[in-house]
């Protein structure tokens, strides 16, 4: 069974190029908002969340302080478009496991994703 990705960007168009780079690997699951995301982590079963820290209807941390809380052993990314932006310091201060700058080529989110999850995964079961 493929591990399952929450993705919350709220550029479809990005969502959709997202959604077709990690779909071979990944089980995705989309939102577009934040109050989505937040209905959708309710399910579980997330091994990977990434999130937009610019949603339109609340903060991408907010997404990221539930994900932190709920998905203590699921690696979370925050995706910007801005590399110098202060929110990538208070993300990685709530707990993200990385962030990504768009624009992002296939090759790198798989990369970074990997890197990340097999990090989590090793360290929730190290034997």
């Amino acid at each position: 069974m493929k591990p399952k990705v929450l993705l919350v960007e709220d550029d479809i168009a990005l969502q959709e190029t997202f959604k077709e780079y990690l779909e071979e690997k990944y089980q995705v699951v989309m939102a577009n908002t934040g109050m989505i995301a937040a209905q959708i982590l309710k399910d579980g079963g997330f091994s990977i969340i990434l999130v937009d820290l610019g949603l339109p209807d609340m903060s991408g941390m907010n997404v990221i302080k539930l994900a932190a809380k709920s998905y203590k052993d699921s690696a979370v990314l925050a995706l910007t478009g801005d590399r110098t932006s202060k929110s990538v310091q208070e993300a990685i201060t709530l707990g993200v496991d990385d962030y990504l700058v768009k624009p992002i080529d296939s090759d790198h989110l798989h990369n970074r994703i990997e890197k990340v999850f097999l990090k989590k995964k090793a360290a929730s079961d190290p034997f």
